[in-house]
């Protein structure tokens, strides 16, 4: 329990943010009344805020990029930057497909949400196109085969 310096309810640790700069690493306001006072913050002059924000993220626009990387990693498939390069690392830098070392994307199973391999996305969207399909990817291969003079 702490007491928010706002409010000055008792609340769950939950209830505040985290805050690396303090001693019990926690934000001495909860989130609640932080809501209220951003929400107040912004609204006293919107313009001002919307260019804060731009110029922030026209001065730090690598921050800005890998920031964005990490959130959608941590999303959509609950991995961090580092477990992204260790995975890729372990591949050589190149997709589970065609061994190519271009970018590379996560696949993951969209049944079970685990990840399976890293692919470039031209693998990757082929698979989905396909609908992960082992029928239809075993009948293109003997297509693709049949009129190359293979079969």
């Amino acid at each position: 329990m702490k007491q928010c310096t706002k409010c000055k309810e008792f609340k769950l640790l939950e209830c505040f943010a985290k805050d690396k700069y303090k001693k019990d690493r926690l934000r001495s306001d909860c989130k609640v009344c932080y809501s209220v006072y951003d929400t107040k913050r912004y609204w006293s002059n919107p313009e001002f805020q919307r260019k804060r924000v731009q110029d922030y993220r026209k001065n730090n626009v690598e921050k800005v990029k890998v920031s964005n990387r990490n959130t959608k990693l941590k999303r959509a498939y609950g991995i961090t930057q580092e477990q992204f390069l260790e995975i890729s690392n372990k591949q050589d830098n190149k997709c589970a497909c065609c061994y190519k070392e271009t970018k590379l994307v996560v696949d993951h199973c969209h049944t079970t949400q685990k990840i399976r391999e890293l692919l470039c996305s031209n693998c990757n969207t082929a698979l989905g196109l396909l609908n992960e399909d082992v029928e239809i990817i075993h009948n293109l291969s003997n297509y693709i085969r049949k009129h190359h003079g293979f079969i």
